[in-house]
This record gives structure tokens, C-alpha cells and sequence, in this order.
């Protein structure tokens, strides 16, 4: 029997979270929402010809709508409107854990995955991704339950302007 080895984060040295796994050491969930269906990575801003606007392709438009209907769903509204949740104040800082569960093995870079996931959550559940100074992910395969799980914790950062 093999024994499963715990990954460790090059940079900071801890240990990576894997589904299911209860890690001590990391600040506690903030936010946790599954995603069904398959990821869709960022695409590239398209240009129109008639008066150059810049615009977001309506599959990852889509995508991200997705994800911010599961946040309200299960946090309340997004800031711009009437919200349930307090937001988090601008000197808040988050860490992003997201596990991509794909159907196949597309031709996507991971970083576009999780650009898309930032996208989707700013004035949601946060002000502006810059406030997102972490992020782990993970790329897997499911071709029964495509999904992306998103677990969102604030963590201290020492942050000198």
C-alpha cells in the first residue's frame, strides 16, 4: 500500500490543503462554494471593429455570472446592491484554495481558470482581487461531476505602503 504524501508549498513551506483533508495550520473558511458543471478558463478580451470596445466573450461572461449567483445564493447579494453580508473592509486580505474538476484534459492554463473564479468574486466577496495575496489550485479529472470548488479564508498579511 502506498502512503499518500501531503504536498508542500514551495514558497511558504506548509503543507497544501487536498480535498477532504482538515489541515490545522490554515486560517479558518471564510467562504466554501462548489460550482457544478465544467470550469471555463478566462478568454482573452475581444475588440469590436465598429467603435474598438473591448469586450468579455458571453461563455466566460456566463461562467462568472455562475459563480456569483452560487456566492448570493449561499452569502447574500453583492455589495452594489442591497447586501445581506457584511463586506470584508479594503485592508482585508484573502486566501483562494480552488479545485478545477474538468471532464477531459482541455488545453487550459490553470491561471486562467482561477482568473476567471477572482473575476467573478470581485464587489462580491471582495472589494478587488488585489486583495487576494494566496492562491492555491488544483486541476483534477471528473468526467462524472465537472465542478470547481472555491474555499476562501482571510489571512493576516504584514502589508507596509
Amino acid at each position: 500500500m502506498r502512503r499518500l504524501e501531503i504536498p508542500i508549498c514551495p514558497n511558504c513551506g506548509h503543507q497544501l490543503p487536498l480535498p477532504g483533508m482538515d489541515v490545522e495550520y490554515l486560517p479558518p473558511v471564510h467562504y466554501k462554494l462548489t460550482v457544478i458543471g465544467q470550469p471555463v478558463p478566462k478568454a482573452r478580451p475581444r475588440y469590436t471593429t465598429r467603435n474598438g470596445a473591448v469586450y468579455t466573450e458571453e461563455r466566460t461572461r456566463e461562467a462568472e455570472d455562475l459563480i456569483q449567483l452560487v456566492f448570493m445564493d449561499l452569502y447574500g447579494k453583492p455589495r452594489h446592491t442591497r447586501r445581506t453580508t457584511k463586506p470584508p473592509s479594503p485592508g482585508t486580505f484573502f486566501r483562494v484554495d480552488c479545485w478545477f474538476y474538468t471532464k477531459a484534459r482541455f488545453r487550459a492554463d490553470i491561471d486562467n481558470y482561477l482568473k476567471t473564479v477572482l473575476d467573478a468574486l470581485n464587489d462580491v466577496a471582495w472589494e478587488d482581487d488585489s486583495q487576494v495575496w494566496e492562491t492555491h489550485c488544483y486541476r483534477l479529472l471528473d468526467k462524472d461531476n465537472p465542478r470547481t470548488e472555491i474555499v476562501i479564508r482571510t489571512i493576516d498579511v504584514d502589508y507596509v505602503e
